[in-house]
């Protein structure tokens, strides 16, 4: 995939969706959104967990919603 910019129409994981791998289908969980934030993240640690580095995440707002849902890994995905 080349530039993902903010304005990109994609098919992102949305996590909200996911029950398991044998009750949830890979079509339920993609939903399409746009991007409105690419960025990358330096490792934290959170609760005394290391978490990072992510070098390419965005933040999309997915079709029928106004939240921002944040820190999508840019190859998962899906061009529209």
């Amino acid at each position: 995939m080349s530039e993902i910019l903010p304005g990109y129409r994609c098919l992102v994981f949305d996590f909200r969706r996911y029950i398991n791998d044998k009750e949830t289908p890979i079509e339920v969980t993609f939903r399409p959104a746009t991007v409105v934030r690419r960025y990358g993240s330096l490792m934290e640690e959170i609760g005394g967990h290391k978490f990072g580095p992510y070098p390419d995440l965005v933040d999309v707002i997915f079709d029928g919603e106004e939240k921002i849902s944040r820190g999508h890994f840019t190859q998962f995905i899906k061009e529209l």
